[in-house]
């Protein structure tokens, strides 16, 4: 099996024998918000790609970045665009988020 998840795209490739995988998915991604789109790919990438979703409910949305660097960095300059992005597609409820850190 081979993954690559190098941003924008993910591709997953499934061989069962042969040269031919039995699946090959490829997936590009867009940003569709207008926050992400003003961030920019660089910033995106640089901030968010490591960045992984450990809960949510209807009001809170627990992530989990890699450092503690990385957490509070992320809180201090991207909170409020977090909230409004979150709220304007899944999470209309979202009062909250909170980032732990590994």
């Amino acid at each position: 099996m081979t993954v690559r998840t190098a941003y924008p795209y993910r591709t997953l490739r499934l061989w069962t024998s042969g040269d031919q995988p039995v699946l090959d998915v490829w997936l590009g991604y867009t940003p569709v918000d207008a926050e992400q789109q003003y961030l920019g790919d660089d910033v995106f990438r640089a901030w968010f790609s490591k960045v992984t979703i450990e809960s949510e409910t209807e009001e809170k949305l627990v992530l989990r970045a890699p450092t503690k660097f990385f957490a509070s960095r992320l809180m201090r300059d991207f909170e409020i665009k977090m909230l409004k992005a979150w709220r304007n597609t899944t999470l209309p409820g979202l009062n909250c988020i909170e980032i732990l850190f590994s």
